[in-house]
């Protein structure tokens, strides 16, 4: 029974997208912008997922990458991610399940 509980509980998550910016190991945090029945209190797994891939893309440490703001919608969230010396924010698309879809610089040019 315990299972069947954790495995509803775990599909309720993913469900909503977790969006919340909370502290992904890199020691910043960020407002929760919630949407959609998102809970800023649980884990943000997909900005976790964005900042490692734009940790990799830039070859910037994960300490200098920020969640500046999270919108949430029927796709999934698109966090808005602040690097150290970056003009403009990154942009990373992910899944409910926090599968990073699209990671572009939001800058013109």
């Amino acid at each position: 029974m315990a299972t069947k509980r954790f495995a509803a509980g775990a599909a309720a998550i993913l469900a909503l997208g977790l969006a919340a910016c909370v502290d992904v190991g890199t020691g910043a945090t960020g407002p929760a912008v919630v949407g959609d029945g998102g809970d800023p209190s649980l884990p943000d797994i997909a900005g976790a997922n964005c900042i490692r891939q734009l940790s990799q893309t830039a070859n910037r440490p994960v300490s200098q990458i920020r969640v500046a703001r999270v919108e949430v919608g029927a796709r999934g969230p698109v966090h808005y991610l602040e690097i150290d010396g970056a003009a403009a924010p990154w942009v990373c698309k992910t899944l409910p399940n926090g599968a990073v879809t699209d990671l572009y610089y939001s800058a013109e040019g």
